[in-house]
């Protein structure tokens, strides 16, 4: 049987169309496949966590109840003394200023012999940064006599109420993950005992599957607080802001 020229171009161009088209079918299945599952992985929601929380303190009568309002819903009553907040360097000469922000109200003061002095804090939600560092610590309360430095772009303090008066916190998860709080990470979970200083603090737990949960947590002072992340695909999981 003899076969024309014509048949064997036909042929040869039937053949090389199926061959493309199916190496163009599973390069896009691929594609699309590894999309979705990326997508899988940096999924990243609100989960309400299980909290239960005891002890705590109320303000006495020798000291002042200052409450932090500002842009959160919740309201933490913080035992304060009255006076100026004081702001002290570890390092002689390394930082020229200190910002201190409390919601709309802001006020930069110099270091004279590495001391500043804030002689009055607005209510509401007050941080301080060491001019030439990107994140400030916070909050910080009247009276507070804090000594700070720059540690990788952030303003890090010690002596702070929000410091003295911190909760002890017990984070654990139903699947395997880390935990992050204002965005530093603390390690794998379960982590029992952690020092948390008061204020809204925002929680993470990044999931060994790429996943993360998220929570706002108002820590009040010296509180006992047991947190206990479920799984997202519990369906009695609640999720949302």
């Amino acid at each position: 049987m003899e076969i024309s020229n014509r048949s064997i171009t036909l042929l040869l161009f039937v053949t090389v169309s199926l061959v493309a088209g199916a190496l163009a079918l599973t390069f896009f299945k691929n594609q699309s496949g590894s999309v979705t599952g990326g997508e899988a992985r940096a999924m990243d929601f609100h989960l309400k966590p299980e909290v239960v929380r005891t002890g705590g303190i109320k303000s006495p009568g020798s000291a002042r109840a200052h409450t932090t309002e500002g842009t959160s819903p919740h309201a933490v009553a913080v035992d304060v003394k009255d006076g100026p907040l004081v702001v002290e360097i570890e390092r002689v000469g390394a930082y020229d200023a200190a910002r201190l922000v409390c919601d709309m109200f802001m006020s930069e003061r110099p270091f004279e012999r590495n001391k500043v002095v804030f002689p009055t804090i607005p209510f509401g939600e007050c941080s301080i940064r060491l001019v030439g560092t990107e994140v400030a610590y916070a909050p910080v309360y009247p009276g507070d006599a804090l000594r700070c430095d720059g540690v990788d772009g952030q303003t890090q303090c010690t002596g702070g109420v929000a410091a003295r008066q911190a909760a002890t916190v017990t984070v654990r998860s139903a699947l395997p993950g880390a935990l992050e709080v204002d965005g530093d990470p603390y390690g794998p979970l379960p982590l029992e005992n952690l020092r948390i200083k008061v204020g809204e603090r925002q929680l993470a737990v990044r999931l060994d599957d790429g996943r993360i949960l998220r929570w706002k947590l108002v820590i009040k002072p010296e509180e006992q607080i047991d947190v206990y992340f479920p799984s997202p695909d519990d369906p009695g999981a609640v999720t949302g802001a």
